[in-house]
């Protein structure tokens, strides 16, 4: 049967059921997940780097050694950053972790183990280092290989899956695709039909093969771009004499695919910004007592990017029809601190908030971050996930059912159809790419169309 890019992930060669659960529960569940899974970053084994070579802002993979893993509390509080130390022969360099990956990351790691480590290159406080790389183990057989030669993609460190698996499957996706006619930008695909049975007329019902190729010929040629097949075959598998454009991130495959998350980026908003319009939205008053009462009891003042997205916000809960705004900043930048902010607007008119993160480690930290900050203030802190104890979680339900919680704080299980609100004002979400608009949609029904304020880490390509 020819490869369509809606065959479930499992049934491509190498996969099957175990690690094709493994790659629904990252969020791809199709071919055309997986080909839309990008690399971050590429490495150029045509040319070794070293750490004496690194310089701020570069975007490398290199080869190097763990020293020691160590961790620290940060400041005050009960958060810890972890701190990798490798090494090479030309010196050190530290990897600064402010959040677990995921479980079990750190604890992978041994002295005098060889890893490769792929992230960008930051001038802090005087000198070289990471910030949140992915760290991957080094497998001597694949460095000594004929790809010694090439320059390699290297893909989001994800639990469970490596970059070299990623490397195989996406190769032999894009090669089946082939096949079936994907590449063939303003022509359909084909779907084999399986051969007749003695006596049968059909073996099945006919399906039109999705397309992959969705921007129109006028507006490839208007902007001379590559058609996009080519363009994922040459972002994920570079040619031989790929050049810096792609180490940078800069080829024109990488310029097509990212024309085309902006343009259905760029559409997608102005519908929902035409809907949105139409929308009744509780339209709050602008008190802002209570988050200058937090911003008082601060040890620390405001960043003016703290204090300019916060009017932002506030300015748009005052209007009648729901807000979607976006928040993003780096790890530490204190984006957590303006949503605290925003929620106390929602407080001081009586609206209940809720604070949807993606894992439960980030959802602890939030909860203790609020506890600290705005529980003082009178507001009342709720906290809910699925790994806590069913008693606890009925508890919960009903004090949220009645109005007793005024900020909620949890994963998942907030979306769940037994949670109800008694009046859900400001849905917050960090990490939002990692929510599906399914699940954002749930939330959004939990109220009357309340208002959205999403936050992440992860730059807009």
């Amino acid at each position: 049967m020819a490869l369509q890019i809606d065959t479930p992930i499992q049934f491509l060669k190498g996969v099957g059921p175990k690690l094709g659960d493994l790659l629904n529960k990252r969020g791809v569940g199709t071919i055309l997940d997986l080909i839309q899974w990008y690399p971050r970053a590429y490495e150029d084994r045509r040319a070794a780097r070293n750490i004496a070579s690194l310089k701020p802002d570069e975007l490398v993979s290199l080869k190097a050694q763990v020293v020691n893993v160590k961790s620290f509390a940060m400041g005050k509080s009960r958060r810890k950053i972890y701190d990798i130390t490798l090494r090479d022969s030309t010196g050190k360099v530290h990897c600064k972790y402010f959040r677990v990956p995921y479980k079990g990351y750190f604890e992978r790691f041994q002295p005098n183990q060889y890893v490769r480590v792929i992230g960008k290159v930051l001038f802090y406080r005087g000198q070289i280092e990471f910030h949140h790389p992915d760290i991957q183990d080094f497998v001597e057989e694949e460095a000594s290989s004929e790809e010694a030669s090439k320059l390699l993609p290297i893909y989001p460190e994800t639990e469970g899956v490596t970059t070299r698996q990623l490397q195989k499957m996406i190769g032999s996706a894009l090669s089946q695709l082939k096949e079936s006619g994907y590449d063939k930008a303003d022509m359909p695909p084909k779907l084999s039909q399986p051969a007749l049975k003695p006596g049968q007329t059909k073996a099945y019902t006919y399906r039109e093969p999705m397309r992959l190729e969705k921007l129109p010929k006028w507006i490839r040629e208007k902007y001379q771009l590559p058609e996009l097949y080519p363009s994922l075959l040459n972002v994920h598998c570079p040619p031989s004499e790929a050049d810096n454009q792609w180490t940078e991130l800069k080829s024109p495959y990488h310029r097509r695919l990212i024309f085309e998350e902006f343009f259905w980026l760029e559409l997608y908003l102005a519908a929902r910004k035409a809907g949105l319009q139409r929308e009744k939205a509780p339209q709050l008053k602008g008190d802002i007592s209570l988050a200058e009462k937090l911003t008082d009891s601060l040890p620390f003042q405001l960043t003016g990017a703290q204090v300019r997205s916060f009017k932002e916000v506030v300015e748009d809960l005052m209007q009648p029809h729901p807000m979607h705004r976006l928040i993003q900043g780096d790890v530490g930048s204190g984006k957590t601190l303006v949503a605290l902010m925003s929620s106390l607007v929602a407080v001081a008119n009586k609206m209940q908030t809720v604070i949807m993160v993606p894992t439960e480690i980030l959802a602890e930290q939030h909860y203790k971050n609020a506890v600290k900050y705005i529980e003082p203030l009178g507001v009342q802190i709720g906290y809910l996930t699925g790994s806590q104890k069913q008693s606890e979680r009925k508890q919960t339900y009903e004090l949220l059912k009645n109005g007793m919680i005024d900020v909620i704080i949890g994963t998942h299980a907030l979306i769940e159809d037994v949670v109800e609100f008694k009046n859900l004002g400001l849905v917050i979400i960090d990490e939002q790419h990692r929510f599906g608009v399914h699940q954002r949609s749930k939330l959004k029904q939990k109220g009357v169309s309340p208002h959205f304020l999403v936050m992440t880490a992860t730059p807009i390509p």
